[in-house]
């Protein structure tokens, strides 16, 4: 706990402006689930995230770039402790990318595919493919996003994300996905000048662990 805190002061302290906000592996998402959206071109994303398991813990810290318009791509760091897939506790380094297909539009939904993990560094028995579609309903102050796909590895089945915002600066994320019929739920909120913190429950109903995420864009 006290290296997500420690993590999470220095990401603070280096917020200038936040372009989209990432999921636990890094790519722009919610909670664990990713969405249809990227980071523009050239923009820069940090982000830390930490689940408390009770029984240990389990931390990521992420870069994303925007390489090209449509296309961001990212390096992380994951410590996952006991719940190592090689059966030991060692941190590993993994990478990501993902494409916007397809942007969204007025009447149209935003779609995008994109690997977790390439390499098959954390889940050496599957690549972690997925491909979402999501759109964004409401008002600019009260935002309705809602968007669902497919995966396989550390996305494998079926999810969805909702993300509504009560104000310009205070939100929640609902997620859902198939794989263990796994809900999580957390409160989001930015600043309006570049940072973002979210703090809700992982895996309601069964582990019932905090999740923390707290990331700057610049």
């Amino acid at each position: 706990m006290k290296k997500a805190i420690s993590l999470a002061i220095a990401l603070l302290a280096l917020a200038s402006s936040l372009y989209a906000d990432a999921s636990f592996m890094g790519v722009t998402g919610g909670i664990w689930n990713p969405d249809e959206t990227v980071i523009g071109k050239h923009d820069c994303g940090l982000s830390s995230s930490y689940i408390d398991l009770k029984f240990d813990s389990l931390w990521t810290i992420n870069l994303n770039y925007g390489l090209i318009p449509n296309l961001e791509v990212g390096v992380g760091y994951m410590q996952l402790g006991d719940l190592s897939y090689s059966g030991n506790n060692d941190g590993k380094a993994f990478f990501n990318a993902k494409y916007q297909i397809l942007p969204e539009s007025k009447y149209g939904v935003g779609v995008a595919v994109g690997i977790n993990d390439i390499g098959k560094k954390l889940n050496p028995n599957k690549n972690s493919f997925y491909a979402v579609a999501g759109k964004t309903f409401g008002k600019e102050n009260h935002p309705f996003h809602i968007s669902a796909g497919f995966g396989s590895g550390v996305h494998d089945g079926f999810f969805t994300n909702l993300d509504y915002g009560f104000t310009s600066h205070i939100g929640i994320i609902g997620e859902y996905q198939s794989e263990g019929s796994t809900f999580n739920a957390a409160l989001r909120y930015r600043d309006g000048k570049g940072t973002y913190i979210k703090a809700g429950v992982f895996d309601i109903g069964g582990l019932d662990s905090l999740f923390l995420s707290i990331g700057i864009g610049f």
